[in-house]
């Protein structure tokens, strides 16, 4: 691989590597080819490797890998501990044009160049019109990429077999035919986990002999009993409530109900059905969701609710730092701010105590009359505004004399080339 150097030779860098599939780490640029060439180049360069990150299996049309993000943060702190973030092509930085060029820019204001070594591309403004050619070809072959992979996987949806990556809590992927040099898989309940699945939906229909639980005493009873989610984690309400609304339990799962971009529903008519052996009878799975429809509260339109908590979305716990939510007592006579965490899962996942509403809400209100609003910061802060305000307006009026500027040369320079083919008509 040819290397070319820098004008200016960076000494400190950050190396990042990325693969979106698996296909893609087996088959075709691997996490380990990516580093490799990377550590080649910054040997032969004399560049010194601060840091190195790595990402696999996550989109590069996703701007949230924590990876990514971890670097970008380190990159941009006061401690500003590199020269240079260095990945084999543009397409592992990003797959969005306009989320290249921008964190492109976020990185130089922070002194720290981007740069990939298979598509060189300095700071000349040559280079910026071939960093957006390739930003918009890498978004397009994502784009195109992403089309034919949805295509085939509707079709393998189609023709009977399961099209996605991970089987759902319950059922495991047995191989079922071969198709080309692809394995195609179907659905069968899992021995291990299939026996959970029955007795959650069993809670929702009977409970534990004490009649049917909701979702939440669901959650808690079995986190009390020491069940998990797959991955490992606890159960909430949200998880139990989407195991038991989901029909794939009676062996009708809908592929392509969503758009994976949007999460907006399809049409009915754009939804695959595809078949497998049930876990749970349907009798069962239509009483659970007459049960869930009967507990729900009435629904209200969303400009229509309004939260009588002063501080929803805003406190959070001081324990675990989950986000604080309302809490009822005496049949709403005392109203309290409790740990979400500790409400959606039990008290064994958060050990802090509800607070009462007018304690946080006094104590914030008072800071914030006190501090925040005392007259001495308002001036401050009015002035600020006032200077931004008048710095914006000189930079506006600076910009259209620069424009005007632009436009006299412009017009000038039109006006010579015409006097030139007057004169010399032929040249």
């Amino acid at each position: 691989m040819a290397v070319k150097a820098h004008r200016r030779i960076a000494r400190r860098a950050a190396i990042y590597a990325r693969v979106s599939t698996v296909r893609q780490a087996e088959r075709e640029l691997s996490i380990p080819d990516q580093l490799r060439q990377l550590r080649e180049y910054c040997e032969a360069q004399g560049v010194e490797i601060v840091d190195e990150y790595v990402e696999p299996g996550v989109s590069g049309r996703d701007e949230s890998r924590a990876e990514f993000q971890r670097m970008l943060a380190r990159a941009c702190s006061e401690e500003r501990p590199y020269d240079l973030i260095l990945v084999h092509s543009f397409s592992r930085f990003a797959r969005d044009g306009m989320v290249l060029q921008g964190r492109y820019r976020e990185l130089m204001a922070c002194g720290v160049k981007l740069d990939a070594i298979t598509q060189p591309a300095d700071d000349s403004p040559e280079g910026a019109v071939m960093r957006s050619i390739f930003g918009a070809f890498d978004e397009y072959q994502s784009a195109q990429n992403s089309k034919h992979t949805h295509r085939a996987m509707c079709q393998c949806a189609r023709d009977g077999y399961w099209p996605g990556s991970h089987a759902p809590d319950g059922y495991r992927k047995v191989p079922a035919a071969r198709v080309g040099d692809k394995t195609r898989y179907v659905l069968q309940p899992d021995p291990a986990r299939a026996p959970l699945i029955a007795r959650i939906f069993e809670l929702a229909v009977s409970g534990d002999g004490d009649g049917p639980m909701g979702v939440k005493a669901i959650a808690t009873w079995l986190n009390a009993h020491g069940h998990r989610t797959r991955p490992g984690g606890r159960w909430g309400i949200s998880t139990v409530h989407k195991l038991l609304t989901s029909p794939t339990y009676i062996g009708e799962h809908y592929f392509n109900r969503k758009s994976s971009r949007t999460n907006q529903e399809r049409p009915r008519e754009e939804w695959i059905t595809v078949s497998s052996e049930p876990i749970i009878e349907r009798e069962t799975f239509e009483a659970v969701n007459r049960n869930l429809k009967a507990r729900a509260p009435k629904k209200m339109a969303p400009r229509l609710s309004s939260s009588p908590m002063l501080l929803t979305g805003i406190v959070k716990c001081g324990h675990c730092g989950a986000a604080m939510t309302q809490m009822t007592g005496k049949n709403g006579r005392y109203v309290y701010y409790i740990c979400s965490n500790r409400k959606r899962t039990g008290a064994n996942s958060c050990t802090r105590k509800s607070v009462p509403q007018p304690v946080i809400e006094t104590a914030v209100t008072d800071a914030l009359v006190h501090g925040v609003l005392a007259p001495a910061h308002i001036e401050a802060l009015v002035s600020e505004c006032v200077a931004q305000v008048q710095a914006q307006s000189d930079h506006e009026v600076r910009q259209r004399r620069a424009q005007k500027a632009l436009l006299d040369a412009e017009a000038g320079l039109k006006r010579l080339y015409d006097g030139v083919a007057a004169v010399h008509p032929d040249t």
